[in-house]
């Protein structure tokens, strides 16, 4: 048995297009399929549904791309303050051994969160809390986490933040333009399936003007 072949939403859109390009200028269909209810205005109808929905097409597929740029940005700038945190934690829990006090404010018991937004916490919680005790500072030096490198951390921390706010936005932007799209293609889709079984009927016995109309 053959494998039935699905069309990919631009291949289905280009047909469309191609289908309405002969049932208009191919004077022998237009004609034909006048006589069977799909004269130029309604054919016109059909025309508008499906700039809708290229419209509708072209607009996800932009905002995906940008949902795309930004989450890289985002995972970017995410993976380097990730480095910089595992590694930091680990010489504060060695210079912290035997300081409960500092273990709590800093959060070094137990492990890394998982979880992205408590993972953020936890790194809030440890650069602020070494940010804000100059006792702790001091301490740390030793192991190379400077005062410097400290403030470096909180404001990559406040850019992860701020890319991970644009992320969100752009896929609350990209998921809707999606279910715009899907709505138009499956308008269209649904008026073309009547135009092609009322072009199946129309030109049964032609079946050149019918394969012009769909490939």
């Amino acid at each position: 048995m053959a494998k039935k072949y699905y069309l990919t939403e631009t291949e289905m859109l280009e047909q469309f297009r191609v289908s309405f390009e002969n049932a208009k200028n191919q004077t022998e269909i237009a004609t034909i399929m006048d006589e069977f209810g799909f004269s130029a205005e309604v054919i016109a109808e059909g025309e508008a549904l499906l700039a809708k929905a290229r419209t509708a097409y072209d607009t996800n597929k932009k905002e995906s791309d940008e949902t795309s740029k930004v989450y890289k940005n985002y995972a970017k700038l995410k993976e380097q303050l990730e480095k910089i945190y595992v590694l930091d934690r680990k010489k504060a829990k060695v210079i912290f051994t035997n300081d409960p006090n500092a273990y709590q404010e800093l959060g070094l018991s137990g492990e890394v969160p998982k979880s992205h937004i408590n993972w953020l916490e936890a790194v809030r919680k440890f650069y602020t809390g070494l940010f804000e005790s100059p006792e702790m500072q001091a301490k740390v030096k030793k192991l190379k986490i400077t005062p410097e490198g400290i403030t470096q951390s909180l404001e990559l921390l406040a850019q992860v933040n701020a890319s991970r706010a644009e992320f969100m936005k752009e896929l609350g932007e990209s998921q809707l333009s999606r279910q715009q799209k899907d709505e138009a293609l499956a308008t269209i889709e649904l008026w073309m399936r009547e135009f092609y079984a009322v072009a199946k009927i129309a030109l049964d016995d032609k079946v050149k003007l019918l394969k012009a109309l769909k490939n």
